[in-house]
């Protein structure tokens, strides 16, 4: 029983082992990281304490070969282009598909085909959909842009994208999938997806043979050998591009306001990280003056160790609610101000300095809502005008119908009155008259 409890720990562990190979000795939970294969996080041991089959393991293993498999691809595509293009084959990694989206490119080919001045390079995808991401020829690195293709084109680790350089600042970008039905995106034309018999899919067993275990010694003996020049130079760009992070930069001088004595001068850092580079100048701009109206940086009290996205959605949340505040009109609903005081208070409890937004917001409420009291009153009373004035028009023509009847009365007088005069003499006289 022994050595039954023995295997069945030595299985156990190997099974760990195969999945911190996986997984990259990490299991937690990161909202912002690369989804894992859906098969890699199935294959975690249950509650129950079972362990991985065997079967279960071949599966995982099968995800190292997708990848090997997509790179393959990939080359196939890049042999498949117009070579009097230039172009090169990128893996992606984590700190490519998540963190600071920093994509380091080869630093032969930046040196030999790329503008040496910063530039917006031009990223077309599959379905000719162009994205700008900007080059830092100084990083040999795509920066500000470079997240919003990934996002899109739903990048993760192990994908591998082909760069073809079809005009100075204009990439066509071909993504070959690790994995996914598809496989690859756009590519169709330039190889035939049965050339590669040997690249099974993930979700079919794969047997481990005699030549799998040969290629995966092979493997692990090429990843002793010291990298090639290329590939060391491409890493150290890529060591550069985590300490940028996508244009971030690190504080070296802690910077107070009172010294900040205009735009050029103001920066926006927080948890020692500049992060100018997240902002359009435009949002910047309003946020310097924003910050300047009240002599002091409105996130100075963020809380500690806040995510850099968090962070810069409160900031562009800020401008825009001042904007907002700034636009509006007496006429605007008070729904607004409810929802902009709400989204204010969010702001306060995370740490922003909003307070005198919020007074000003609730001065212009007061006023909105007696402008509202007002306007509602003095509707009012523009209706009873009205009624009245309707009434005084019905009176004035019923006066003038009599004026008009008195007049004609007073000539029925004029002539009338001599008349009973003389009747009244007549009868008098034929009163006296003898008998």
């Amino acid at each position: 029983m022994g050595v039954k409890e023995k295997r069945k720990k030595t299985a156990y562990e190997e099974n760990h082992l195969a999945l911190a190979h996986f997984s990259h000795g990490s299991n937690d939970y990161n909202p912002t990281s690369s989804p894992k294969p859906i098969s890699m996080v199935a294959f975690h041991q249950d509650k129950s304490g079972t362990s991985l089959s065997y079967k279960q393991i071949q599966t995982l293993l099968d995800h190292d070969k997708a990848k090997q498999c997509a790179k393959e691809r990939a080359e196939e595509v890049q042999a498949n282009l117009d070579p009097g293009f230039p172009s090169f084959v990128k893996i992606m990694l984590p700190s490519h598909v998540s963190g600071g989206f920093w994509l380091g490119l080869p630093t032969k080919f930046c040196i030999s085909h790329l503008p040496k001045e910063d530039v917006m390079m031009t990223l077309i995808d599959e379905n000719q959909e162009e994205l700008l991401a900007k080059f830092l020829p100084r990083k040999n690195g795509l920066s500000g842009g470079w997240k919003g293709f990934s996002i899109a084109h739903k990048l993760v680790e192990g994908d591998v994208l082909v760069f073809h350089l079809i005009k100075d600042t204009k990439f066509q970008v071909y993504i070959i999938r690790a994995y996914g039905l598809g496989g690859i995106d756009g590519v169709v034309g330039l190889l035939s997806l049965d050339s590669h018999p040997k690249c099974t899919s993930q979700s079919e067993h794969v047997m481990i043979t005699e030549n799998t275990s040969t290629e995966h010694q092979k493997t692990g003996l090429m990843a002793d050998l010291p990298p090639s020049e290329e590939e060391e130079t491409e890493s150290n760009s890529e060591e550069v591009g985590s300490e940028v992070l996508e244009g971030i930069r690190f504080l070296e001088n802690t910077v107070e306001f009172k010294d900040v004595k205009n735009i050029e001068s103001f920066t926006i850092a927080v948890n020692g990280l500049i992060i100018d580079s997240e902002f359009p100048k435009e949002a910047r701009t309003k946020y310097y003056k924003l910050c300047r109206s009240h002599g002091a940086f409105l996130h100075d009290n963020l809380l500690e160790g806040m995510n850099i996205n968090l962070v810069v959605g409160a900031i562009f949340e800020t401008v825009h609610i001042a904007d907002s505040i700034q636009a509006c009109k007496v006429s605007t609903s008070g729904d607004n101000f409810i929802a902009w005081d709400k989204s204010l208070a969010a702001l306060e409890q995370l740490g922003m300095n909003v307070g005198f937004l919020r007074a000003r917001l609730q001065r212009l409420k007061s006023i909105a809502f007696q402008s509202e009291a007002d306007s509602k009153r003095y509707a009012e009373a523009q209706v009873g005008r009205a009624h009245i004035e309707k009434e005084i028009i019905l009176v004035n023509g019923k006066l003038a119908e009599l004026e008009k009847a008195s007049k004609m009365l007073d000539l029925e007088i004029k002539t009338l009155e001599p008349k009973t005069k003389s009747d009244e003499m007549r009868f008098q006289s034929m009163v006296g008259f003898p008998w």
